[in-house]
């Protein structure tokens, strides 16, 4: 657990090391095929190792399991009564990462974090680039 969440603080640092690695030994294609070989795992994993804990989704199947043993159409869940449009759930979607940002400090500072240390990444290896083109 402690791996999964530390993953997206270390990815941005350990990723250009690795990628500096792949692109040494072989060509830059493998790169992309790495992070595609590496996606693919980490979806498979998702699929079959995380269970579902979305608590409409948990009633929804409950409700379906209820219908088809008893017989009975009654049994419906909140969220298959809901008539939301597309839009909407696309829209409220959207607005919901921002707020997370604005109203969660935690989230603030842990994003903040992130951006200096990609900042100080980035500005490490183009500076090492743009001295490699002047020198």
């Amino acid at each position: 657990m402690a791996f999964y969440t530390a993953a997206p603080f270390v990815g941005p640092e350990i990723g250009p090391i690795v990628g500096g690695f792949i692109n040494y030994y072989t060509n830059w294609r493998w790169t992309f095929y790495v992070l595609l070989i590496w996606s693919g795992g980490m979806l498979a994993a998702i699929i079959t190792l995380v269970p579902e804990t979305y608590h409409p989704v948990l009633l929804r199947k409950k409700a379906i399991k209820l219908r088809k043993d008893t017989g009975n159409p009654a049994w419906r869940a909140p969220i298959e009564n809901m008539n939301k449009s597309v839009f909407r759930t696309v829209a409220w979607s959207c607005v919901r990462p921002f707020q997370l940002l604005f109203l969660e400090a935690m989230c603030l500072s842990l994003c903040i974090l992130s951006a200096i240390l990609l900042g100080i990444l980035y500005l490490y290896v183009g500076e090492g680039t743009i001295a490699h083109w002047i020198y």
